[in-house]
């Protein structure tokens, strides 16, 4: 629901975004729950509404889901390492996630991808910054991708061991008219077809087609470039469509038919809390949305924090009624 509201208002670094709020959920849950095991009931719900939900939804997302929910119940068990809990979750899953990122690009475009950027990078270090030849441009480019990240889940940490506090010293009336007008006016019904994405509609994607496009154009323009950067540019191309024709063909609709059928067991024990979930979906959506709107005008790492409190506050504490079915 939080990356469908982050993509309906362009946010960037929607992934950073939606790990780093699992990062806020987790540890809240492990801050206020009495009884054990309680994040791992959490993310069994959470898995069990995404089957539900998205059923495109590929199977790393399962993945990434399952090892945060082990990894928070593991750390958020002795509630007295709260703190530092926070810190090393935060920064353990934002640095996991980079590296899946990277762990994906190489099984798909292979060391290839590398090699090109490693190119590519040299050519416009020469011809424009005349800085001369740099080694591993793209190892550069990959320990800085995952040092943001690890960065970037060591604030989200931090942000989540004072979360409980900001909430507790955080005064605001609670304004469920403005909210029940936002669910009205189209949140409420509003039903999006979500298709599946191909490798090709990513930016990801689309980048390292245009990479390898320009590379095989340049061999045939400069010599710096051999025909062999051509050849190997356009075999990366066909290598990752027969890859992603394998993944989402026959493997990946296996690995969704083995996760429905491990859940399938589970869905009547959970059944309830599934079906309030869901019920309450359209109203959580409604309330993020309006809370990223009155935050505006804000610099942005206030706002952040406005928004991440106000929204918290909203649906921890508005009397919020579920819709009878």
């Amino acid at each position: 629901m939080l990356g469908g509201v982050l993509h309906a208002f362009h946010i960037p670094l929607t992934g950073l975004f939606i790990n780093g709020s699992s990062v806020l959920f987790i540890s809240l849950i492990g801050y206020y729950s009495e009884n054990r095991r309680e994040i791992l009931k959490a993310t069994l719900i959470v898995l069990l509404i995404k089957a539900g939900v998205s059923p495109y939804t590929p199977p790393a997302a399962y993945f990434a889901v399952s090892i945060q929910g082990l990894l928070g119940e593991i750390l958020f068990r002795p509630k007295k390492f709260f703190y530092i809990s926070t810190v090393i979750f935060g920064t353990i899953t934002l640095t996991l996630s980079s590296m899946q990122k990277i762990f994906l690009l190489t099984l798909v475009y292979g060391t290839d991808l590398w090699e090109s950027l490693n190119r590519f990078g040299n050519y416009i270090s020469e011809q424009f910054f005349f800085l001369g030849k740099i080694d591993n441009v793209s190892f550069i480019m990959i320990g800085f991708y995952i040092g943001f990240h690890m960065l970037s889940g060591f604030i989200i940490g931090i942000m989540a061991s004072n979360l409980p506090g900001w909430i507790r010293e955080t005064h605001i009336e609670i304004n469920m008219e403005k909210i029940s007008k936002i669910q009205n006016s189209g949140y409420k019904n509003r039903k999006k077809k979500r298709k599946r994405k191909l490798w090709i509609q990513r930016p990801s994607g689309i980048l390292i087609l245009v990479l390898a496009v320009v590379i095989v154009i340049l061999t045939y323009i400069f010599p710096y470039f051999s025909k062999t950067a051509g050849f190997r540019a356009i075999v990366m191309i066909v290598r990752s469509i027969i890859i992603m024709s394998i993944w989402f063909f026959f493997i990946s609709p296996w690995f969704v038919k083995f996760y429905k059928k491990f859940f399938k067991g589970k869905e009547n024990k959970y059944s309830k809390e599934v079906s309030s979930a869901i019920s309450l979906l359209p109203l959580f959506r409604a309330i993020v949305v309006y809370n990223w709107r009155i935050s505006g005008g804000i610099f942005f790492l206030k706002r952040v924090k406005q928004f991440i409190v106000n929204t918290f506050i909203y649906i921890l504490f508005a009397d919020i009624k579920e819709e009878k079915k």
